[in-house]
């Protein structure tokens, strides 16, 4: 598979129909949130269809939008604030976590996504209590206590805190059961995204597409086909 290490962005397009995709990294780069700003004032975009949940997402300036949400985040307060259409491109969370549970079970899945969604800005309680929200299984151990014990017999390691475990959740290297994880997970997400494409085509002309450079990588020749098919 290939993997980059900086952003890319690709246009694809029919007589009808233009597809901006972004392929970001997943950063504050100020290099990247400029790039992005003249992208979508060049397009214009009828939509934008951003990656996660982030199109829920009220941030109250840019500085705060960047700090909590990186490229993502700023794209929705972007949108946001010029008023264009905004979707995301994305399963929600917890139908993300209805596909791992299924393949994997409650345990591997709750430590899954709670490393996974680790972040300087949340604290460990509020990211419990998502997983908790968007999953409600019924007698469920959701504690830092659980996630130690399954870190401990799953990764035959210690849970630390300050660690950072974002190897363990790249589709394109083998280090632990996650990054096989995510990588299942990536195709389902892609799907989505796709399916979504297809609808969005139907009544917009001009898309603004921003996801992992790894979907851009993924998807290209897929998103080419779809604009091949669209009238």
């Amino acid at each position: 598979m290939n993997n980059s290490d900086d952003f890319c962005v690709k246009e694809f397009r029919n007589k009808e129909k233009r597809i901006i995709f972004f392929g970001s990294i997943h950063s504050r780069s100020i290099k990247q949130i400029n790039s992005i700003k003249e992208v979508i004032f060049k397009l214009n975009p009828d939509i934008i269809l951003v990656e996660g949940n982030y199109h829920l997402a009220n941030f109250k300036s840019k500085e705060e939008s960047i700090e909590k949400g990186c490229e993502t985040g700023y794209v929705s307060f972007l949108a946001k604030d010029k008023k264009i259409d905004l979707e995301s491109n994305d399963p929600s969370f917890s139908e993300d976590i209805s596909f791992v549970e299924k393949k994997q079970g409650k345990e591997i899945c709750f430590a899954y996504f709670f490393l996974r969604n680790k972040n300087p800005n949340f604290s460990e309680e509020r990211i419990l209590k998502n997983i908790k929200e968007n999953s409600l299984w019924k007698d469920f151990d959701y504690s830092i206590n659980n996630i130690k014990k399954i870190v401990k017999d799953l990764l035959h390691e210690d849970y630390k805190a300050d660690k950072d475990y974002s190897n363990y959740f790249n589709p394109t290297i083998k280090i632990t059961l996650f990054n096989d994880i995510t990588f299942e997970l990536s195709k389902f997400r892609d799907d989505f995204m796709l399916k979504k494409i297809k609808e969005i085509l139907i009544n917009h002309n001009k898309i603004f597409i921003i996801k992992g450079v790894y979907h851009l990588n993924e998807n290209e020749n897929k998103i080419r086909k779809l604009l091949e098919n669209v009238k």
